[in-house]
């Protein structure tokens, strides 16, 4: 039940100036263009678990994983 803000900044260099953040889990898709302000991104985590996420754009340029541990006791 943690509550979770990302701040997403494009920061990638190349010709590309948008790049995507996708968390299928949590069903976040942002667009996030090169230059602008960061995108902030709010949402509770209910579960632990590990959460894949990618550049719906460019799959293969940005990824990783989100990693959720359970609260300690």
């Amino acid at each position: 039940g943690d509550k979770v803000t990302l701040v997403l900044k494009n920061e990638v260099p190349g010709t590309a100036v948008t790049h995507g953040f996708e968390l299928p889990a949590f069903k976040i898709s942002e667009i996030v263009t090169r230059g602008e302000k960061p995108k902030v991104v709010h949402f509770t985590v209910d579960k632990p678990g590990t959460y894949p996420y990618y550049c719906q754009l460019h799959p293969g340029h940005v990824g990783g994983q989100l990693l959720v541990e359970p609260a300690a006791k």
